[in-house]
């Protein structure tokens, strides 16, 4: 797979603080960024809701270069373009041979309205 790995993207992670009924929930406003350049996030597709509300769904998905891990998890959100979008499933790191990781691919979803 031959990319063009030009974007920073910036991964942001919220500590688990105590919820106000007794659960857990992430902490945005305390949140952790860490910048990964050399990256390509392209799109994927778009829908549109207007039953309540316009609502604009796109997904990306994000590629790191060849032999690049980064440290991003499903409970992540990634900053990018200026959009913040929100780590969709576990990310695929793909082994490369001999071991290591060749890449990382990741599926990313934004919501707006």
């Amino acid at each position: 797979m031959s990319i063009l790995a030009v974007d920073t993207v910036t991964v942001v992670r919220a500590p688990l603080v105590a919820g106000r009924y007794g659960g857990q929930t992430r902490d945005w406003s305390n949140a952790t960024r860490t910048a990964y350049p050399n990256v390509c996030v392209q799109p994927v597709s778009s829908t549109e809701d207007v039953r309540d509300r316009e609502l604009l769904i796109g997904k990306f998905t994000l590629f790191t270069s060849r032999g690049q891990d980064i440290d991003l998890v499903a409970t992540d959100r990634v900053e990018w373009n200026g959009l913040t979008l929100q780590v969709d499933g576990d990310p695929n790191r793909w082994p490369a041979p001999g071991g290591g990781v060749h890449h990382v691919e990741a599926s990313l979803k934004g919501v707006t309205g």
